[in-house]
């Protein structure tokens, strides 16, 4: 089972090097959800690094696509044809029309984020030539075995870091410090709310708030190994560095007999400001 890092910078990047089997990085005007986003010239440049290295590159083209935006998707779509990378996450139902019209050769991950939670839909986009899923991190290890069971799909599971619960194209937080003359030149904002504290980016392609717990799943490691799963996804998001670091040394040692030991150690690491996410927790409708 491979080790898939979402980094905060190309230096993050060769500081990791030997603790991960492949990166997933955005693309400039064409991904959200990231800590950080490249141009086609700088993607070049980090592909041949990873190359050099033998690991993968997976690319985030994950943005809802206006009709006025098509043709740079197809420009970056052919363009990231030429570098020769591994995958690339979708969100958009344009990408996988595209991919016969524009004869890519890479693979595509469905990445609908809430919506990648059936074997259902997987085996629709599996006989439409899709290969992955990065499957929701809104379902329990229950049905994430589920899907497992029942699809011929390549799977990648999320397993550490903030998620992404909410994205809108608006820029909430510049339009609310716009409209009440406020200044900020903060990156990062934060909100509170029932005694929760949820970090909001507000950059060029709109607001993302995360969950304001940290998503440590690495317990489940040894278990995902055992039924074959392909990827595991550990997000840097707002952890600083050399937290990071530690904790993908301490992934890269986890087995079944350790794992107990090793999980507590890494929610130590954090100050215990982390949660399972919905691993355990099953959603449950009410009719009132």
């Amino acid at each position: 089972m491979k080790k898939i890092f979402i980094p905060t910078s190309f230096n993050q990047i060769k500081e990791t090097i030997n603790y991960v089997d492949a990166y997933l990085i955005g693309v400039k005007d064409m991904s959200v959800n990231l800590p950080n986003y490249y141009t086609i010239d700088e993607l070049k440049e980090i592909n041949a690094y990873l190359k050099q290295n033998n690991k993968e590159l997976f690319v985030s083209v994950n943005k809802n696509i206006h009709n006025h935006e098509l043709n740079n998707l197809k420009n970056i779509l052919t363009k990231l044809n030429e570098l020769d990378i591994k995958a690339v996450f979708y969100y958009d139902l344009a990408i996988p029309n595209l991919k016969d019209k524009l004869n890519l050769k890479y693979d595509l991950v469905w990445a609908q984020e809430h919506l990648t939670n059936n074997y259902y839909t997987c085996n629709y986009w599996y006989n439409h030539g899709v290969k992955y899923t990065h499957l929701s991190s809104e379902i329990t290890m229950h049905e994430i075995l589920e899907i497992k069971e029942n699809t011929n799909m390549k799977l990648i599971v999320s397993i550490f870091g903030f998620s992404p619960i909410f994205t809108s194209k608006r820029n909430l937080v510049k339009n609310y410090l716009k409209t009440f003359n406020i200044s900020d030149n903060s990156n990062l904002n934060y909100i509170e709310k029932e005694g929760n504290i949820y970090p909001v980016n507000d950059e060029v392609q709109g607001t993302t708030v995360y969950s304001s717990k940290i998503l440590n799943a690495t317990i489940e490691i040894p278990n995902l190994e055992k039924y074959n799963f392909d990827y595991i996804l550990i997000n840097s998001f707002n952890i600083k560095n050399d937290i990071m670091l530690e904790i993908l040394k301490k992934i890269n040692i986890i087995n079944d007999s350790n794992k107990e030991q090793i999980s507590k150690k890494i929610d130590t690491l954090l100050d215990d400001k982390i949660d399972t996410g919905f691993m355990y927790k099953e959603t449950i409708y009410k009719v009132k």
